[in-house]
């Protein structure tokens, strides 16, 4: 007689840890989950500040130092806009290189 607590149709089998190559998807899943999201925040923050330095820029009416600023704030923005673009381009090709030579 079965026991009503225990049988083999619900029994819960555990779950090994497998090879390396599941923690090397998972990190491939999560960096593809989580990059798109983390740009696209990034860019609203770029787009953002982008548009300020510019309303700074035309709002500088003629004083130098005003403008100076303003033009800092434009060179940062578009630095930090090639900062992200350049990290986001290197994840996607280490993500790929290790994908190619765990295969």
């Amino acid at each position: 007689m079965p026991t009503p607590y225990f049988n083999s149709q619900s029994a819960i089998t555990p779950v090994s840890p497998g090879p390396a190559s599941n923690v090397q998807q998972q990190i491939v899943d999560a960096a593809n989950n989580l990059l798109p999201a983390a740009l696209l925040v990034v860019g609203i923050a770029a787009v953002f500040f982008l548009v300020l330095a510019g309303l700074r820029y035309i709002t500088a009416g003629g004083n130098p130092d005003r403008a100076k600023q303003a033009r800092a704030g434009l060179i940062q923005v578009i630095v930090g806009i090639v900062i992200v673009v350049a990290t986001f381009t290197i994840i996607k090709m280490a993500v790929g290189f290790g994908q190619q030579i765990s295969q």
